[in-house]
Parts: C-alpha cells; structure tokens; sequence
C-alpha cells in the first residue's frame, strides 16, 4: 500500500490563487494637440491588486515515515471484501496571504507549520480465478471507494508579523487544501491500481512464495 501510495501521484501540492493579480489604473494624463484640436490623453499603469495566496503542502520523507494499518476486514458478497486502511506520515505546510489595494499593500502574513497527516482509505477488493498461461490464477482486484484526510497533532512553527487580519487560519487553510484533493487523490490512486493489475494476477507459485513466506515469520 505505501508504494501504492508513492507512485500514485506527487506527494507535494502547491496553489497560487490570484498570485500576481494585477489592475490597470489611471496615473496620469497629458494634453496633446493636433489641428488645433486638443484632447486629454491618459496614461495608465498595471498595479498589485486583489488577495494573492500561496499554499504548499508536502509529506516529510514518506518512504521512512508512512505508518500503515489495515482494520475492519469483512466479507461484502460475491467474493468480495471490504477493509479501512489508515496512513499516518508527517506533514510541512506553509501559506502566505497578502492584500494589496490599487499597488498599496495592506498587509502580508505568512506561516509554516508541521502536522502530521492521516489518510483514510476505505478499500473493497474482489477476487477472479483466471487462465494464467497453462494455469489458473488469482486475480486480486482492489478499489478505493473513499478517502478522508484529517490533520493531527498541528503545530505553528513559525508566523510572520503583519498588520490587518489574514483571511483564514493556518490550520483551517491547510485542512481545507488537503479536504479539495481527496476525490483527486481517489481516482489517482484508482488509476495507479489499473496500471498494475498484471502484478496483481497470483498464480499458484506466487501463492505458494506467499504463504510459505508467512509460515517462516511464524516460525522465527
């Protein structure tokens, strides 16, 4: 599952809504004449305006820190079973808010924090005997039919100085970043699985390596 997990897709997410908005303003004018006509001419400037965020949220050396646990087994019907997959790994976050008016910027605040991340995964797998060269085989067949991402044990690590108020909290913004990329991370991980369903076919030697592999641990 961890693998799984790695090759699904980036494990660092970063967004810029609104970053380097910008507003074209008036700043000045001149008098030009021609034919002895005169008209105003105005000069205009592209300027900063509107709220910029920036938001980056990154895994902390997955490969070593992910936590696995699988719980909740049970049998949903025709051949198939259902599991909870819970994924604990530490988390860096960082956001930056700043609000300009008109090329005058009203404040910017910007903070890190570190986390640690759970990610829930509610699995259904099926299993098929099918031919596998001169054999039969098992093919497993795995979906992920929900996630959930939850922040514990956050801490602000540091916090800029800033004058005005930031439009969220560090940890509201943070939840709510990992919150918009669970159905995301749902058909990515789905797609992972599909790529690998040949790795997923057991034939009765791959069975056999398996199960005299656990007879082994059980015996150390």
């Amino acid at each position: 599952m961890e693998e799984l997990l790695l090759e699904s897709g980036p494990t660092e997410y970063e967004e810029k809504p609104g970053w380097g908005d910008q507003k074209r303003i008036t700043v000045g004018a001149k008098l030009r004449t021609n034919d002895w006509k005169v008209r105003i001419e105005k000069r205009h400037k592209e300027v900063n305006d509107g709220l910029w965020r920036h938001y980056k949220v990154w895994l902390d050396r997955p490969k070593q820190n992910l936590k696995v646990k699988i719980a909740g087994l049970r049998r949903i019907g025709d051949g198939r079973v259902a599991f909870t997959t819970r994924i604990i790994a530490p988390l860096g976050a960082f956001a930056r808010h700043t609000q300009w008016e008109r090329g005058l910027q009203l404040y910017s605040i910007s903070a890190e924090a570190t986390a640690k991340v759970e990610l829930k995964l509610e699995m259904e797998v099926g299993f098929r005997v099918v031919p596998k060269g001169y054999f039969l085989a098992v093919a497993v067949e795995p979906a992920v039919v929900g996630v959930d991402l939850k922040l514990h044990d956050f801490e602000l690590d540091r916090i800029s100085k800033f004058a005005g108020n930031p439009a969220n909290a560090p940890k509201g913004t943070t939840q709510k970043q990992l919150s918009k990329r669970e159905s995301k991370l749902k058909l990515s991980l789905n797609a992972s699985i599909a790529k690998r369903i040949d790795r997923l076919t057991l034939s009765p030697a791959d069975l056999a390596k398996s199960a005299w592999s656990k007879v082994r641990k059980v015996g150390e």
